[in-house]
């Protein structure tokens, strides 16, 4: 069975953080792709939780000076938030213009827009940081 990866690069303003992700499919749909993104993302706190007792932030988080260290978890902090919770709270976040994606050089638009990727594409997260109040 071929394996499908592609290259996710994260942007918040200049910072930049990449990983590559491991797709079941080269045409899926943005509301696909955003799920891969959770899911991937779900996973890696799950487990930083589960090998260190506690939540962790990733270096780029750290570098940020990002405050969600506690953002897969429930508010009580006893137990970690559903992957579907945090699935749907991204895609109002991309609906709602809160962070935008590329393909390559071309931005797509829409849940369920069908995106057809090249082997070892690049798709890129950005979210813009306000100039003022940010």
């Amino acid at each position: 069975m071929e394996t499908n990866r592609i290259q996710i690069i994260d942007q918040i303003g200049s910072q930049r953080e990449t990983i590559e992700l491991v797709v079941p499919s080269l045409n899926l749909t943005v509301r696909e792709l955003i799920n891969l993104r959770v899911h991937h993302e779900y996973m890696k706190a799950q487990m930083a939780f589960v090998d260190t007792g506690r939540p962790q932030k990733t270096p780029a988080e750290i570098q940020r000076g990002v405050s969600t260290q506690f953002a897969w978890m429930d508010q009580d902090r006893s137990h970690f938030s559903s992957f579907e919770n945090e699935a749907e709270k991204a895609q109002k976040m991309f609906v709602d213009g809160r962070f935008f994606i590329f393909v390559g050089n071309t931005q797509v638009e829409g849940l369920e827009t069908q995106i057809l990727l090249e082997p070892d594409a690049v798709v890129q997260f950005i979210k813009i940081i306000p100039l003022v109040g940010g």
